[in-house]
C-alpha cells in the first residue's frame, strides 16, 4: 500500500471530529463533556488553519469559477465554525446556550464535511496529481501536529490530548 493522499487523511480527520461530536451528544453534563469539548475545539481549529493554509489557496486558484467559489465558502464556514467554538469556550458546557451553539456547530461541521467530501475534493483533484496529493497528505499532518503543539504549548493545559473518551459497558 503506497503513501495515504490528501483524501484520505482530510477523510480520516473528518472522521475523528464526527466520532468527537457524537461522544459529546452521547454524554449527560458532567460526564467529561468539557474534556472533550477541549479536544473538539483544539482539533477543529488547528484542521482548519491546515486547509486554510494549504488546501483552499489552491481551490481559490482555480481556473474555473465553480473551484474558487467553493474555497471563499468554504473559508467563510470555517470563520462561523471558529466563531461558533470561541462562544462556546466562553459558557458552561451545562448551560442552555452552550447547548443551543452545540447544536448549531454539529450541524455545521457536518455539512461542511459533506460539501467537502462531495464537491471540494473532486475540484481538487482536478487541480492536483497523485505525487501532489501525497505531498499535500504529508504537509497537512506535519502543519497540524504542529499547530496543536503551539496550542498546548500556550495553553495551561497538563494533560495529554486525543484520549479516547468513550464509555465502556461494564
Amino acid at each position: 500500500m503506497g503513501k495515504p493522499d490528501i483524501f484520505e487523511v482530510l477523510k480520516k480527520e473528518h472522521r475523528k471530529v464526527q466520532d468527537l461530536i457524537s461522544q459529546i451528544k452521547d454524554r449527560q453534563p458532567g460526564e467529561m463533556r468539557q474534556e472533550i469539548f477541549r479536544d473538539l475545539d483544539e482539533d477543529l481549529k488547528a484542521h482548519s488553519k491546515a486547509e486554510e493554509r494549504l488546501i483552499y489557496p489552491i481551490l481559490l486558484s482555480a481556473p474555473e469559477k465553480e473551484g474558487r467559489v467553493f474555497g471563499f465558502s468554504a473559508e467563510e464556514e470555517h470563520k462561523i465554525v471558529e466563531n461558533i467554538l470561541n462562544e462556546m469556550e466562553e459558557n458552561s458546557v451545562e448551560s442552555d446556550e452552550w447547548n443551543g451553539l452545540f447544536h448549531v456547530l454539529s450541524e455545521s461541521v457536518h455539512q461542511h464535511i459533506d460539501e467537502e467530501e462531495s464537491k471540494g475534493f473532486v475540484l481538487l483533484r482536478k487541480m492536483c496529481d497523485k505525487d501532489r496529493r501525497a505531498e499535500l497528505a504529508d504537509e497537512f499532518v506535519s502543519l497540524k501536529d504542529s499547530l496543536l503543539k503551539e496550542d498546548a504549548s500556550d495553553s495551561s493545559r497538563k494533560e495529554p490530548r486525543t484520549r479516547d473518551y468513550r464509555i465502556t459497558p461494564q
